[in-house]
């Protein structure tokens, strides 16, 4: 990553599928992946919506995944 950066190539994006894919990895299963969403919300909401738009989520679509991350 360190050589493509310093050669001006940019390292690939993360997208939506490929971070959900590596949670999946982990064996996160969905009740791990909502904790996981809940806390980044409640410890950093900003940026928490600023990860979810990096992963080129809608804005629409990011709200409500915030909401749900909001969710009990």
């Amino acid at each position: 990553m360190l050589r493509q950066v310093s050669s001006g190539k940019c390292p690939p994006t993360v997208d939506t599928k490929l971070w959900v894919e590596m949670l999946r990895a982990a064996r996160m299963d969905q009740d791990a992946r909502h904790r996981w969403h809940s806390e980044f919300e409640r410890r950093s909401p900003e940026g928490y919506q600023e990860f979810l738009l990096s992963l080129g989520i809608a804005a629409d679509e990011g709200e409500r995944i915030r909401r749900w991350s909001q969710a009990d």
